[in-house]
């Protein structure tokens, strides 16, 4: 990552990988919730006898939850590359890092990426501007963190260089 034009690349490439960890986590929980409604189901009317409106209601439900908060992080992550314009335009016009943190998750987080492995593994990394209203949260892989804070601690200096004032050897 050399410039603002490799930077936008790779955070478009890592916004979809982070699209595809989601849909993927997804399809496992809603997979993991039927094989449970159906193991349920099949023993409350094959064994147990019972017939009832409410656990149906109670199946429905165990069905939608698990992936609720995947839904939430989808529609979230859906508005992300209006953000990520607005961050580039930021870098741009050089403006001053006030903090740099990165999220690595919490153990659900730490659990998907075990089982993904590092094909869609995202780290979040919330970047803060001096004069900015808010942070924005960046979606890299491990490798791409280094040389994000490196591009935007030179940043800065790369924007003050190029304005066409400078000292002249007269």
């Amino acid at each position: 990552m050399r410039n603002i034009h490799d930077l936008r690349l790779i955070l478009f490439e890592m916004h979809q990988r982070d699209v595809k960890r989601i849909l993927v986590s997804i399809l496992i929980m809603e997979g993991l919730a039927i094989l449970a409604v159906a193991g349920i189901l099949s023993w409350a009317f094959f064994i147990a006898d019972i017939t009832s409106l409410w656990m149906l209601a109670g199946m429905a439900l165990l069905l939608v939850i698990p992936s609720f908060p995947l839904v939430v992080e989808l529609y979230t992550t859906t508005r992300r590359p209006a953000m990520l314009m607005r961050f580039l335009e930021e870098v741009k016009g050089g403006a001053e890092i006030l903090r740099v943190r990165i999220n690595n998750g919490n153990i659900i987080s730490g659990l998907m990426k075990r089982i993904y492995g590092p094909l869609l593994s995202v780290v979040h990394v919330h970047v803060t501007f001096l004069h900015s209203d808010g942070s924005y949260i960046l979606p890299l892989s491990e490798e791409h963190i280094q040389p994000l804070v490196i591009l935007l601690s030179s940043s800065r200096s790369l924007s003050e260089r190029f304005t066409g004032i400078g000292w002249s050897s007269n």
